[in-house]
């Protein structure tokens, strides 16, 4: 059954997948609700058994495989409790990478308006957007070119989400390389709403060859840090403002893994200002704002970082 209790496609994958073709569909995205339990499987078993069943389907059954997106590592994660330590979670993220090119990995992102008439239900947009984003940086390891972990929807037209907390969205998921899926009503987005969604440095940094997902090498009550290669041989920083009030931020340079005591081109994504810095990168964040910078060797050689990251606890965090 589906998430919406009709019909679902447990035991008629492949009569759906080839009616999904002769539809022209080349995207599917598998949900897990209300999956019935068979031959004595476990919960786990039955998922793992269905999304693998799907990735044959897709890669066998088809004239051409559809991009999979795949739910199954939602219903493990630890916003459903149903596996308190996570370790089915991350055993859901290692077979799902090798079925399909992404994988919703955690609660919905929260939509519109849960009701009938999908009047807007104002509140919990932005800590809705900041659940997903904790847990995307749970899951660097599993991301690689061809595989991608997906944080969900854009929300982009939502009233109660401020300029910078809607830049703050599209940041973030183009510091992860994450799927940037709009969910919103096209026609009535503002022009500052078109113009960050095209921000060209942005989305490149999104399509950067590499893949990587940006990951933490700072963290604090209010300010989060974070950094990534890039294909060209830059650094990507990022730094997002999660507290009330506006601060001054102070990110010393081997935060980074490069040279301290060399000098850079910083790049800000959002202006395209170019500044040199050396030893540190200093930015005022109005609360709930993100600064991106592509940090750069002025000889425009490679900059081979040294590896860096913060270690934590994925539970706890």
């Amino acid at each position: 059954m589906s998430c919406g209790l009709y019909p679902g496609s447990q035991d008629h994958e492949e009569l759906d997948a080839k009616t999904f073709e002769s539809w022209g569909v080349d995207y599917l995205k598998v949900d897990g609700c209300h999956l019935d339990l068979q031959k004595g499987r476990s919960y786990y078993e039955e998922f793992e058994y269905r999304y693998k069943l799907w990735h044959e389907v897709l890669t066998t059954k088809l004239k051409k495989p559809f991009i999979f997106s795949q739910s199954a590592p939602a219903y493990f994660s630890p916003n459903f409790h149903l596996d308190k330590n996570n370790t089915d979670w991350y055993r859901t993220m290692e077979y799902v990478r090798k079925n399909g090119e992404l994988a919703r990995h955690s609660d919905d992102i929260k939509v519109y308006g849960n009701n009938p008439g999908n009047h807007f239900e104002p509140g919990g947009h932005w800590e809705s957007m900041m659940n997903n984003y904790i847990m995307e940086v749970r899951l660097a390891r599993y991301q690689s070119c061809g595989f991608y972990n997906d944080p969900d929807f854009l929300i982009v037209d939502w009233p109660d989400l401020s300029m910078d907390e809607k830049k703050t969205h599209f940041a973030l998921w183009s510091s992860f390389s994450a799927p940037l899926i709009l969910s919103a009503w096209i026609p009535d987005l503002t022009k500052e709403d078109i113009a960050y969604l095209t921000n060209k440095d942005i989305i490149d940094v999104d399509q950067d060859a590499l893949c990587e997902q940006a990951t933490l090498v700072s963290q604090s009550e209010s300010i989060d840090v974070l950094t990534k290669n890039l294909a060209n041989g830059d650094r990507l920083l990022t730094i997002l403002n999660k507290g009330s009030e506006t601060e001054t931020i102070r990110v010393p340079i081997e935060y980074l893994g490069i040279d301290p005591d060399a000098k850079y081109t910083a790049k800000d994504l959002w202006t395209g200002k170019s500044r040199t810095v050396s030893k540190e990168v200093r930015v005022d964040l109005r609360t709930h704002q993100t600064a991106i910078y592509r940090i750069s060797s002025p000889n425009k050689k490679r900059l081979n970082p040294i590896p860096t990251g913060q270690i934590f606890n994925t539970f706890s965090l």
